[in-house]
């Protein structure tokens, strides 16, 4: 797996596409139907973006919904890996014990 020292959240991506449109985050919520409150939220990094969202983005933007999909992927598992680092090693610990038995 990447070891990744650090990852941003893609609605920081989103946000710049926002502006770099110079739309407003209640414009772009609009345009592709969903509340402000719940896009303000996945530009804070506190809502993912779903599959039925990145198709959403895709329509407004013309950037693929898989771009969207895999920044989202990449940074979940940026997340859990570094959630799961105990039980990574301790999984590691385990292989070598299996290994050298």
């Amino acid at each position: 797996m990447n070891k990744l020292q650090f990852a941003f959240h893609p609605g920081e991506d989103l946000l710049e596409a926002i502006e770099a449109k110079g739309w407003t985050q209640r414009q772009f919520a609009e345009l592709i139907g969903i509340s402000s409150p719940a896009l303000n939220a996945i530009i804070k990094g506190n809502r993912n973006i779903t599959p039925a969202l990145a198709v959403r983005i895709w329509a407004a933007f013309g950037t693929s919904a898989e771009v969207w999909m895999n920044m989202q992927t990449n940074y979940d598992l940026f997340v859990a890996a570094k959630e799961e680092k105990e039980r990574v090693a301790s999984v590691h610990e385990k292989i070598k014990e299996l290994t050298y038995a």
